[in-house]
Parts: structure tokens; sequence; C-alpha cells
């Protein structure tokens, strides 16, 4: 890892996301916000009444941070996606030729295609943007566990209000 070692999603980083885009990875993001929530809620399965409303806050909270983040994320990988097609352009047209030239291939055979998944600079850029799609997906799916959490209270307090 480089000197980086973690940082919190926030939408500031969308601002300077050309700045930032080249040294913070997915993996370089702290979830420890995420994990807390999750360990908060996996520990309150049995809860006391008073505890009902408390936990309630803490879905919503935490369904917001979590959707705060997949949005960051998500503009990360669609910057990734952009560095991607810029990276494959630039194989495409200036190394590619070459190689072409060199190893005596047709054009039309899908040549240029095949240098370019080979390429470094091609295979980190896709690299990166995967792992920011992924952690979007993570953090969607989060998202949907914490409104499912969110739910269950919803309807524990709704069953308390009928039993008083």
């Amino acid at each position: 890892m480089s000197v980086l070692e973690s940082i919190e999603l926030s939408s500031e980083l969308i601002a300077n996301l050309d700045e930032y885009i080249g040294v913070v990875t997915p993996e370089h993001v702290d979830l420890s916000k995420v994990k807390y929530y999750e360990e908060e809620f996996n520990k309150n399965e049995t809860i006391q009444a008073e505890d009902v409303e408390l936990l309630g806050v803490q879905t919503l909270k935490a369904m917001d941070l979590v959707a705060d983040y997949a949005y960051v994320a998500d503009r990360f990988a669609k910057h990734a996606h952009v560095l991607l097609d810029k990276a494959a352009a630039t194989i495409y047209y200036t190394t590619a030729p070459a190689f072409i030239t060199k190893s005596n291939s047709k054009d039309g055979d899908g040549a240029r295609n095949k240098f370019i998944d080979q390429e470094p600079a091609y295979t980190n850029a896709k690299d990166l943007r995967d792992g920011w799609m992924a952690l979007k997906d993570y953090l969607d799916n989060k998202y949907n566990i914490f409104k499912e959490k969110h739910y269950w209270v919803k309807k524990r307090i709704q069953a308390m209000v009928e039993a008083n």
C-alpha cells in the first residue's frame, strides 16, 4: 500500500477526482463506520423496548452513510472507466500499430485489441475501475441490508404501539 493508509469517502473527494483517482484506490477506503453499524445491528437482534427507537435512528444514519459512500464510489468508478477508455485509445492508436507491424499481424484479426488487453496501462486502469465497481456493489448491498433492518425496527415499533 502507498503512503496513504486509509481515507473516508466523502463528497469533497469528488471535487478533486482527477487529483485523487490515481492515489485513492478502493483498498484505501476506510469502512470502519460501516462495520461499526453492522456489528451494532448484529448484536441487537434481541432488543429491549427502550432501545428500539435508538436502533431506528441508527439504521437511518447507517443508510445515509452507506448511500453517501456508494455515491462517491460510483463517481470514482465512472471516472476510472473514462481513464480506461483513454488508456485503450492511446494504446490502440500509438503502441498497437508498431506491434502489428513488428509481429506481421493483420489489423483486421483483432490484433490491436489483443495487444491492448496485455498492456499494463490498460490492465491497471481496468483493475481500478473494477475495484471501484465492486466497492459500489458492496455498499449498495450494505444499504439494502440496513434498509431491511430499519424495516424490521419499524415493525417492532408498530407492534409495541399496538400492544399498548
